[in-house]
């Protein structure tokens, strides 16, 4: 009988059992984007606010003429005088917020660490298209764990949002709002 069983254990194949570990990397360290190719996701939370204002006041008393003088040029024209004044205010405010997440590509690593990154994303409903660009550079240590960093980290960021509002036939809209919806064809 124990022969049978050698002789069968002889004649199985033999199984291999795979590991569930790639080999690449380590199993305990962080697999933070760090390479040309990988993703991460920005979270944008941009709000500005900007506001200035200016007052202008000026006044000029202006008085010539040639009361009594002889020989001068000004001698034949009658007397010439007046004020001038002028006060002028001007205020200018703006706000804006953007909140949205964009997963960006590394697509390059600079000599200091750090990684260049470039993400897209576009978006339609109802024939209005909107598109978030974001680019600029991230430190690796501002990476969290799930791989996402905030727009405030993010160096020598440009955060572009367009958007274009277009009207159906049923919304009907006005004179104002067909040119505004003309230059928004125009200019994207």
């Amino acid at each position: 009988m124990i022969i049978m069983v050698f002789i069968l254990l002889a004649f199985i194949p033999e199984g291999r059992g795979e590991s569930l570990w790639s080999g690449e990397g380590s199993l305990f360290e962080d697999h933070k984007a760090r390479h040309i190719g990988d993703v991460v996701t920005i979270v944008i939370l941009e709000q500005t606010n900007a506001f200035h204002s200016t007052s202008t006041k000026r006044a000029k008393d202006i008085e010539g003429g040639a009361k009594g003088e002889k020989g001068n040029l000004l001698s034949l024209l009658p007397f010439i005088g007046g004020k001038s004044s002028y006060k002028g205010d001007g205020q200018t405010k703006r706000s804006g917020g953007l909140t949205a997440k964009v997963t960006a590509e590394i697509i390059r690593i600079l000599p200091n660490g750090n990684l260049g990154i470039e993400g897209r994303r576009v978006i339609r409903v109802n024939s209005e298209e909107e598109e978030i660009v974001i680019t600029g550079e991230v430190r690796p240590e501002d990476i969290s764990s799930d791989n996402t960093v905030l727009s405030t980290y993010i160096s020598n960021a440009k955060i572009r949002y367009r958007g274009c509002l277009k009207f159906s036939d049923k919304e009907k809209p006005g004179v104002i709002s067909r040119l505004l919806a003309g230059i928004c064809n125009f200019l994207f």
